[in-house]
Parts: structure tokens; C-alpha cells; sequence
């Protein structure tokens, strides 16, 4: 691998670049969608490469985010280092490993502001069913519930505000994203189902506002929309934080397992 030169990736490594996400396609499904919506060219895709073989691999979207993508610590430092000239850092987001070594890189010496640990958890069996009724997409007109739903998970889990786009959330809506459970005219529960490809899909931002937690509105929808997700897909996905004790038990009650420690570091 030492042997190998750094280049931006272009659709001549486009089978080369799958090929190496597939060895682990549940750890790449957003880079996966990614290479089969846009060509390369768009994306910033850089590799270690030689001919049309790629070793390993990192997608960055210049002031956005970095996705490392079978990149070994010795493969995923030399990309970091590689970036360093490019671009200023951003988000980076993957398996924990190959996120430490190139953010190592790519910022010698510096703390980035957050290092969040986390696990990627898996569930490939229909969980146990769960009493619950009414599991639904959101509506439009549910904008405002669900963005105040989503800026009270933010503050939860960073300690500050965020202004939700209202353009923003309709759309997720409109793209019919966001699944919710209704008590009384409450929004108790949500989740988005973030991406759905043929290896798997990913589900994000479950959320129960604290007034309605400790009532089964969580164990049961996650269980409800996991049971609907599996008619359609071999495998559902998500990312929780180490350190929300209550998330993993939830996620454990219904079937899901640990499948790789991950990273989310901010600059």
C-alpha cells in the first residue's frame, strides 16, 4: 500500500470504488447511494490507487463533511495528510478507526471541538412485536411538531439551539422520511428513515420529548417501522451514541446488535 499513489477518483474507478465499499456495504450506505446518484467528478472522491484499482478511499464535500471508506489507520493517515493541502477541515463521520487517523492528519496536533463515540448497530431479523398502533408517515402540515421535535433532540444531545429550516423539514416530510406515533393530538414519537438501498437502510433522529418517555412509545415504534423496513430490505441500520445508556438498552430490546464502533468528530 506504501506503494501507492493519492489521486481524485474519476469514473474510470467507478467499478473499483464500488467494489471496495461492498467488501462492508452496511458501514458505506451512504457513500453507496452517493456513487450511484452522481458521477464522481461532482464529489470530491480521493483514493489510494494504482491503475484503476483503488486500496482505499475518502469522499469529502468541501465544508460539509469526509467519509473515510475502506481505508485502513496507515491508508486513512496518508489521505489525511493529502487533504491537509486541499481542504479545511470539517465533519467527519465512520468508523471510528480510519476517523481518528484522518482527522490525525489532516489536523496534527489539533483537538477538534467534539470526538463523539459511537456504535453502528444492526438489525437483520423482525424484532418482537411490540403493542402499537398507529405508526404513520408524517404530514405536511406536521412541519412545525416535527422541527421542534428534531431542534429538542439537538439541544439534548449538544447543549445548544438549533434553528430548524421549515423548507427543510417539509421536504424530508414530502419525501415521506419521518415516521410518527399521535396520542391525543401529540406528536409522542419519530424517526427518519435516512437512506434505503438494496444492501440495507438507516434510520435516524428517534426521538420521544421527555413528557411522554418511560410509556413503550419508543420500544414500540422502532420495533413497528424496523418490521416494515425488513418486508423490503435485508438489514436495518443506525448510529447511537456510547454514552446514551438509554438509546442502547431501547435499541437492544428490539433485536439490534453492535456492528462497528463509529465517530462523528466537528472541527
Amino acid at each position: 500500500m506504501e506503494g501507492l499513489g493519492i489521486i481524485r477518483l474519476g469514473e474510470a474507478h467507478r467499478s473499483a470504488v464500488r467494489a471496495r465499499l461492498l467488501r462492508a456495504p452496511l458501514l458505506h450506505l451512504h457513500l453507496l447511494r452517493l456513487l450511484e446518484a452522481h458521477p464522481l467528478e461532482l464529489l470530491g472522491w480521493y483514493g489510494l490507487a494504482e491503475g484503476a484499482d483503488v486500496e482505499a478511499l475518502v469522499l469529502v464535500a468541501p465544508a460539509l463533511f469526509a467519509v473515510p471508506g475502506g481505508a485502513p489507520i496507515p491508508a486513512a493517515e496518508r489521505l489525511g495528510a493529502h487533504l491537509r493541502a486541499l481542504y479545511r477541515r470539517c465533519r467527519i463521520s465512520g468508523p471510528r478507526d480510519a476517523c481518528d487517523a484522518l482527522w490525525r492528519e489532516w489536523a496534527p496536533g489539533v483537538a477538534p471541538a467534539h470526538a463523539v463515540r459511537q456504535q453502528m448497530m444492526v438489525l437483520r431479523e423482525p424484532p418482537a412485536e411490540f403493542p402499537c398502533m398507529g405508526l404513520r408517515r408524517a404530514r405536511r402540515s406536521e412541519w412545525r411538531a416535527v422541527g421542534e421535535n428534531l431542534s429538542r433532540m439537538w439541544r439534548e444531545e449538544h447543549g445548544q439551539s438549533l434553528d430548524v429550516a421549515q423548507v427543510w423539514v417539509e421536504e424530508k416530510l414530502r419525501l415521506g422520511h419521518t415516521w410518527v406515533l399521535e396520542r391525543e393530538g401529540q406528536l409522542v414519537f419519530q424517526a427518519d428513515v435516512s437512506l434505503r438501498t438494496r444492501w440495507g437502510c438507516q434510520v435516524e433522529g428517534v426521538y420521544t420529548s421527555p413528557e411522554h418517555r418511560s410509556r413503550g412509545y419508543a420500544t414500540a415504534g422502532v420495533s413497528a417501522l424496523a418490521r416494515r423496513l425488513l418486508r423490503k430490505s435485508s438489514a436495518v441500520t443506525l448510529v447511537v451514541n456510547e454514552d446514551n445508556a438509554a438509546a442502547l438498552r431501547l435499541y437492544a430490546r428490539c433485536g439490534f446488535t453492535p456492528l462497528a464502533a463509529w465517530r462523528n468528530i466537528t472541527p
